[in-house]
């Protein structure tokens, strides 16, 4: 007789994300958007993701800002030097919102709207 996985009463969560996440690396510079006038300096979080999607991403870090936290968000899709002049840079620059936090990090939902802008190496 097969024994049943979920005979504990654990159930399978529910994938409920539409669009595939990537296991990608990319560096991120993270700007929290000023919410009031009396804040006169940005914070700025200078991350990695450790996965990816086109609707968000999660960002390794100590110090995550707090859920509902509206963010500007650069991703760079090469490294600073790479070993090969075929390798192009670009930052996609997109806004969106602190999702959730925990110990690791902290997870971010893309607004739908975003740009890229060319890089060189100087």
């Amino acid at each position: 007789m097969d024994q049943n996985p979920y005979q504990n009463g654990d159930q399978p969560t529910k994938e409920r994300r539409k669009l595939k996440r990537f296991d990608l690396h990319l560096q991120a510079r993270i700007e929290a958007l000023l919410t009031h006038k009396k804040d006169t300096s940005p914070l700025i979080l200078n991350l990695v993701t450790r996965d990816i999607s086109a609707q968000g991403g999660f960002f390794k870090t100590k110090d995550s800002l707090e859920k509902g936290t509206r963010v500007k968000v650069d991703l760079m899709n090469a490294p600073e030097r790479p070993k090969t002049s075929l390798i192009k840079r670009a930052l996609i620059h997109v806004t969106g919102t602190v999702l959730r936090t925990d110990p690791a990090g902290m997870a971010v939902v893309f607004d739908t709207g975003y740009w890229f802008s060319p890089l060189t190496y100087s």
